[in-house]
């Protein structure tokens, strides 16, 4: 399957493409059709099957971030894909679930925590 992130320096931090994201209440996978579509001279490619667009000033797509130790609604700057075959974490809170690698990063009030290291009931700084 495909993965979806918004870091193009950390491709490896990413979530499976029908997880919605908080602020565009779309999949990662609608956002990147769309702007595929859009922008589809910006894409960036590697022979990995890494992709990328990095997404002009004009998009306003957003998600929720950390700053100064609050969360924040963050314009996504960056959004890229990746072929991936490997293990996948299942973080759930509440009725909200996300399908990521066990590489990204996650905020907890004592630092960044990836998700392979979580365990049930760990405490999250979550927006929305």
């Amino acid at each position: 399957g495909a993965l979806l992130g918004d870091v193009k320096h950390d491709p490896f931090q990413s979530c499976y493409g029908g997880t919605k994201i908080d602020g565009a209440n779309e999949t990662m996978e609608t956002i990147w059709k769309k702007m595929a579509r859009k922008h589809a001279s910006l894409i960036e490619r590697n022979d990995d099957g890494y992709e990328a667009i990095v997404l002009p000033k004009s998009e306003r797509i957003y998600a929720y971030g950390m700053k100064g130790g609050r969360v924040v609604r963050s314009r996504i700057r960056i959004i890229n894909r990746r072929p991936y075959r490997g293990k996948v974490v299942r973080i759930k809170a509440g009725k909200r679930a996300l399908i990521t690698t066990p590489e990204h990063n996650f905020y907890s009030k004592k630092g960044r925590k990836a998700a392979g290291s979580l365990r049930r009931g760990a405490r999250l700084v979550v927006g929305g």
